[in-house]
């Protein structure tokens, strides 16, 4: 049982050692630092203004930032797909 938790803490820190994860941490520092940016974001949550929507989906930070959780998110569609094919190997349920 140590040697699971071994392999996924293993998997944990390579996750994290991705150049995408490591990307999308910097991407939402800098949109959190981004004085300006949170203040629009704040506002449109209380608003829903198209015209502040418009100003969020053009902002190249925030542009970004999704890009990036495109890319993550398609890592962990490949890594369900490769649990998948291991419980079905090994038996598991």
């Amino acid at each position: 049982m140590n040697n699971l938790y071994e392999l996924i803490n293993k998997f944990i820190e390579s996750i994290d050692n991705e150049e995408a994860v490591k990307e999308l941490k910097n991407s939402y520092n800098k949109i959190k630092n981004n004085k300006e940016l949170v203040e629009k974001i704040k506002k449109y949550n209380e608003t829903y203004d198209e015209k502040i929507r418009e100003e969020l989906i053009n902002n190249e930070d925030i542009r970004n930032a999704k890009h990036l959780e495109a890319i993550l998110n398609y890592m962990i569609l490949d890594i369900n797909k490769e649990l998948k094919e291991i419980s079905k190997k090994d038996g598991c349920r």
